[in-house]
């Protein structure tokens, strides 16, 4: 794995890694996708264009002669914009045989005749996805605009702090949309008082909605503390493109020891653009802001993802906190009810310790966070949508998600913010989000020319000296 990310953008390095170590060889054959082989291999075609024959000639080496080469159909509007080819690279034979070379028209002539045999199939696969999403309306707003291999990549984010409850996969498809419903690139979930028993059936049951039977999604990476776990589940047509995955967790319960209170982060690298996730339960209280304001500048401390010695929060492109925070609204009981049912989010975040903590730069400074349109997420009763009355405590925006960006960056923004109020079995709703992100990509280095030899001659000169300048004046002044 190591050696593929180091001959990530050098064909030639890649061609020979793959010929000489075995293990990579079958790590590049058996756990990287067709698909992700096939954008790998597309988009060195695409740096090197018509100019490198040999290079061509490396990666037709890769394949076999008896095989036929496997094209992704794309669309048109795609087609429009890239004017070279995604060529899946098939499995080895165990028999040696003799590598087929091929040159860049042979491959981009049979990636045309392939493209127009696949028209049908996409018509098929649009159509099937239509009346997917007639049957669920509730994810048909972003169905036909989200796609997996698009240049503006999609991710959800989604929290619940479940109380100790056992997975209900109903409750899943209100919280989580399906791939088969409305595909994404990235999930990144968050859980917290989830028992340590349930921990493989929440994980497992998660990933199976997500995947909806497709085996196109995978667990990246997961991470425990106590009941506080973050999982990372993404495309398999992404994993080659993630690197520098690293995790840890930091705990800020009694004594700064116990974790039933702190947080779980993962964070990686996405092509050029590196993310953070950080998955938190704050102590709570309504009186105890201050102590969770403490607990978070803990957990900024501590962790140690990256590069040592430098803050989490201004080293990594985009930064996501999610999870329960535990804020309340400073109001009575009743009279926030009464704000519940009038459906007055405005009113009742004009009291939220979190936006007032914020506005004053005591906590999260520099983070954002989308606009709330949705009911609070504590405190319900765990079978229906009736507020529970625990010793007067109002109904609070307890769980929450914000972001961050370093400066000057542009490509990451957030499309949507809700709660799913109708999922059941804990005292708290869950909640989600939409983010888009356009990753940036490598760089390629392209050989250089061999200098001329007037060019050669040029750099071996020394450096004339100059002359000085006689300015003949003519009774008026020159002006420069």
């Amino acid at each position: 794995v190591l050696l593929l990310e180091k001959s990530y953008s050098n064909v030639n390095q890649l061609h020979m890694t793959c010929r000489q170590h075995d293990k990579v060889k079958a790590y590049w054959y058996e756990f990287v996708s067709p698909q992700a082989r096939a954008e790998f291999v597309g988009r060195i075609l695409r740096a090197m264009g018509d100019s490198s024959a040999k290079q061509v000639h490396a990666i037709a080496a890769m394949t076999t002669p008896t095989t036929p080469f496997e094209v992704d159909t794309i669309d048109e509007k795609t087609a429009a914009m890239e004017s070279t080819t995604q060529v899946q690279v098939p499995a080895p034979q165990k028999k040696k045989k003799r590598r087929k070379r091929l040159s860049s028209d042979a491959l981009r002539s049979l990636y045309d005749d392939e493209e127009n045999k696949g028209d049908g199939d996409n018509e098929e696969k649009k159509a099937d996805l239509e009346v997917n999403v007639t049957e669920e309306h509730r994810w048909s707003y972003g169905a036909n605009k989200v796609a997996v291999n698009d240049d503006v990549l999609s991710m959800i984010v989604a929290s619940w702090n479940v109380s100790e409850s056992e997975i209900n996969f109903a409750n899943l498809s209100m919280w989580i949309p399906p791939s088969r419903v409305e595909p994404h690139d990235l999930y990144v979930i968050g859980l917290q008082e989830c028992a340590p028993a349930l921990r493989k059936q929440w994980l497992s049951g998660i990933l199976r909605h997500i995947d909806s039977g497709r085996n196109e999604y995978v667990a990246l990476h997961k991470i425990w503390l106590l009941g506080i776990g973050l999982l990372i589940i993404v495309h398999r047509s992404h994993v080659c493109k993630i690197s520098h995955l690293d995790a840890q967790c930091v705990a800020t319960g009694k004594g700064n020891i116990i974790g039933n209170k702190g947080a779980t982060a993962i964070s990686f690298q996405f092509q050029e653009t590196s993310f953070i996730f950080i998955n938190a339960h704050l102590a709570a209280k309504a009186e105890k802001f201050e102590k969770r304001a403490k607990n978070f500048n803990r957990i900024i401390k501590h962790l140690e993802l990256g590069r040592t010695g430098l803050d989490v929060l201004h080293q990594f492109t985009h930064t996501i906190f999610l999870g329960d925070l535990n804020y309340r609204v400073k109001r009575e009981f009743f009279e926030t009810v009464n704000l519940v049912k009038m459906k007055k989010w405005s009113e009742m975040l004009a009291t939220d310790q979190l936006c007032e903590q914020m506005k004053s730069n005591a906590v999260f400074y520099g983070f954002k966070e989308g606009e709330i349109n949705f009911c609070p997420t504590y405190r319900w009763e765990r079978s229906e949508n009736i507020i529970s009355n625990k010793k007067g405590q109002p109904p609070s925006y307890c769980d929450r998600i914000l972001y961050k960006s370093l400066p000057q960056t542009f490509d990451f923004w957030q499309e949507c913010y809700l709660s799913s109020h109708r999922c059941f079995g804990s005292d708290h709703r869950p909640i989600w989000s939409l983010f888009k992100f356009k990753p940036k990509m490598p760089y390629f280095s392209t050989p250089q020319a061999p200098l001329s030899l007037s060019q050669q001659q040029l750099l071996q000169a020394p450096p004339a000296q100059q002359q000085p300048q006689h300015h003949h004046s003519s009774g008026v002044d020159n002006i420069t």
